[in-house]
């Protein structure tokens, strides 16, 4: 019978059942060379170096390396050299973490594989040009790993492959699962149905990774699982991308682009300001010159603003201000070839419609029109590339209050200095004001200690002066108290930081007031992303309708974004009109796209208050002075002789008030006031203003504010005319008596 020899494997011949002992390092070392060294490591970490630098990819197909991805795949390239540089030490030695190590880099290895599948034929074509090696560097890598599986189980008994990539598999999907989530929420935030909506956006608001949010913003799906899901509008990812984080997509860098010194300016010419800020684009200086006349209670207030472009590019300054409160623009000057230059004042499609057309040839315009109540949106093209661009704003309002409102930024595409630089000068009768502001200061009243008011006063009218004139009365009266008062509280994460002010404010106002919140809620933890006001607000009015003598107020921040449309909101006021006032409070500067879109409304009504002191127009306390101002034919009035700015302020009441926009058009046009239906732009030549049908405003006709100089010479002639009639009205005396 032939004898029948057995081999028995190492781990029985040694008996006892013990592990055998682990194998000679030399072995392992020996498996070592240069081609896995280099397909392995070196040229995955210069690819993932290259496209982390340059994002080449990201800009042509698609973003690889979105949120954790950029940590996984270094894993890769570092298991390879792992198992390629074997230390004898524990724990890299121990068999189960070199196995999953190298299962780690298998399943990078061959996802990145997948995703750069479809752009294969073009690597190899460029391989050439060495830049074609960088594709290939995801399926390298993964040759590499399968040579080291052999390898490593050539050497030592591992566990099986299955399990390893199990293990690495679920590893993956936890730390990938937010990036494939967000596409299949994304989507059903598009559902018909409501409750379908709401439980997408809370899942987005709790698990989304925001970078690929980001990328539906600009079009760009994410890999893989979105190229499966049917496309989704830009604007609706951008709307959904401020509800989930409570900002503008455009704050933040886009994807894959460095954003430090973005070039492009997509806003160029539109209606916003956008939420891109250059760096390069700031303001130089920044000079507010004022008037007050305290017997009439009118102000105007010159504010010149001087931009420097330090790029190479052409840049759009763009800024949206807040007037103060019932304030309105009534001259406007771009300074071109150091010459100052008056604007047009026009309809307001006319007037855009100008400045677009000038913008698009690359010249010197300058347009300022409202967006929303005592708010303007200003835009000047260009501020040339290491230059400057200077322009002056003149706004007329009313002075009725123990402190005057100044104007400042709300929102700007321009960096403003941290330090003080808006230098304020106003003379006030006897009182003369001078200080040094922040941008922060021009959010606090200004104290003035002349507050002598005459009851009546009035100014022929600048149109026809033989004719009429405007007669101003001040009559106090107290606010209305109401018989309920209706508040939506934006509950974005921008008010976050004021809910316990809010929350005092509303248990005061309580005690005084019936108040009725909306809707809202005033825990912190309710706070978060960006709320979609518009449905809160329709259902208060709808409520407030219930009761007469009611209101809401809004207390609110920004929202840059459109999300749902206000028609329901005019739609009240054009139905009910005179019914339902909505008081706007905005706690924190910025863009707001429901303002804007409300714009010329009467109903609407902006309160320029303190966290502090929400309610203080609602409790009945207050006893403002009530300016009423009437046209009335004549050459003269009663009461105290004043300034055209009270012909200004009576002109932008009778327009808020019109019936007829073609009448509200003439009167804006004919004062010379930026009104929602009109605006004012700056043109470079005679010819542009002939193309347009506009006509610049003559610069004897535009309001000013006296310079110091000249108020000297005024002050001496005033004492020199009281000097010449107090001496008149003696010599009649001095002749009776010596007859």
């Amino acid at each position: 019978m032939p004898q029948t020899i057995l081999h028995i494997p190492s781990k029985v011949q040694t008996g006892g059942g013990s592990p055998p002992p682990p194998p000679p390092v030399e072995s392992l070392r020996s498996r070592r060379s240069v081609f896995d060294l280099f397909f392995g490591v070196i040229l995955p970490v210069t690819a993932i170096a290259f496209e982390l630098f340059t994002r080449i990819s990201a800009q042509v197909f698609f973003d690889p390396l979105p949120g954790p991805a950029i940590f996984l795949v270094f894993a890769a390239p570092f298991a390879n050299l792992l198992l390629w540089w074997h230390p004898k030490r524990l724990p890299w030695s121990n068999p189960t973490l070199l196995a999953l190590a190298n299962g780690l880099s298998l399943m990078i290895a061959g996802f990145y594989t997948l995703l750069y599948l479809p752009i294969l034929p073009l690597a190899l074509l460029s391989v050439i040009f060495l830049i074609g090696f960088l594709p290939l560097a995801p399926l390298m890598s993964l040759f590499v790993a399968i040579r080291q599986r052999r390898a490593l189980s050539d050497e030592m008994e591992i566990p099986r492959l299955r399990y390893c990539l199990a293990l690495v598999a679920a590893f993956l999907f936890l730390v990938m699962l937010p990036t494939m989530l967000t596409p299949f929420a994304l989507h059903g935030t598009r559902s018909d149905s409501p409750a379908v909506r709401s439980r997408a956006l809370q899942l987005l608001r709790l698990f989304a990774d925001r970078d690929s949010l980001l990328r539906y913003c600009y079009s760009r799906r994410t890999p893989i699982v979105g190229l499966i899901l049917p496309a989704v509008p830009a604007s609706h990812a951008q709307s959904i991308y401020y509800q989930v984080t409570g900002v503008a997509y455009d704050s933040v860098p886009e994807p894959g682009i460095s954003r430090r010194f973005p070039a492009w300016d997509a806003n160029a010419g539109g209606t916003e300001v956008g939420n891109v800020r250059f760096r390069d684009l700031a303001i130089t200086s920044s000079r507010m010159d004022a008037t007050v006349e305290p017997a009439s209670g009118l102000g105007y207030l010159e504010w010149t603003i001087e931009f420097r472009n330090t790029s190479t590019l052409q840049r759009e300054a763009r800024a949206l201000v807040q007037l103060p409160h019932k304030g309105v623009v009534s001259r406007v000057t771009l300074w071109v070839n150091g010459e100052p230059r008056e604007a047009a004042f026009g309809r307001r499609s006319q007037v855009r419609a100008a400045y677009q057309n000038v913008v698009s040839m690359r010249r010197d315009p300058l347009l300022v029109t409202t967006a929303g109540p005592d708010q303007v949106l200003v835009q000047c093209f260009p501020v040339p590339p290491n230059s400057s661009m200077k322009i002056r704003l003149g706004i007329t309002s009313p002075t009725l209050d123990a402190a005057w409102q100044l104007p400042r930024f709300l929102h700007t595409n321009f960096e403003t200095p941290k330090e003080a630089f808006h230098h304020l000068w106003i003379d006030a009768g006897p009182e003369t004001v001078r200080r040094s502001l922040t941008d922060p200061d021009l959010d606090r009243p200004v104290s003035l200690a002349t507050r002598s008011r005459e009851r009546a006063s009035w100014t022929p009218d600048p149109t026809d002066p033989d004719h009429f004139y405007i007669q101003q009365i001040l009559e106090p009266r107290p606010l209305p108290r109401l018989s309920k008062l209706f508040v939506v509280i934006d509950n974005s994460i921008s008010l976050r930081p004021f809910t316990s002010q809010i929350g005092r404010q509303v248990e005061a106002a309580r005690r005084r007031i019936p108040i009725e919140l909306v809707n809202s809620s005033l825990a912190a933890f309710d706070f978060f992303g960006g709320q979609d006001n518009v449905p809160s607000l329709v259902q208060a009015q709808s409520l407030a309708l219930n009761h007469p003598n009611s209101a809401v107020l809004w207390i609110h921040g920004p929202q840059p974004v459109d999300i749902s449309s206000s028609d329901g909101i005019k739609q009240t006021w054009i139905r009910r009109r005179g019914r339902a006032p909505v008081y706007s409070a905005q706690l924190v500067p910025g863009d707001n796209r429901i303002l804007a879109a409300l714009d010329g409304h009467r109903e609407l009504q902006a309160l320029r208050v303190s966290p502090d002191r929400l309610f203080d127009h609602f409790t009945g306390e207050l006893h403002p002075l009530t300016a009423i101002r009437q046209r009335l034919p004549g050459r003269a009035g009663d009461g105290h002789l004043t300034s055209a700015h009270l012909a200004r302020l009576w002109a932008h009441d009778e327009i808020l008030r019109a019936q007829s926009k073609d009448r509200a058009v003439e009167l804006a046009t004919t004062y010379h006031l930026v009104t929602p239906v009109s605006g004012a732009v700056v043109l470079e030549t005679q010819q542009q203003y002939d193309a347009a049908g506009l006509k610049p405003v003559d610069s004897s006709k535009v309001p000013s504010v006296p310079e110091p100089g000249t108020w000297a010479l005024m002050a001496i002639g005033l004492a020199m005319i009281l000097l010449w009639r107090r001496m008149s009205s003696r010599k009649p005396v001095s002749h009776v008596s010596s007859s």
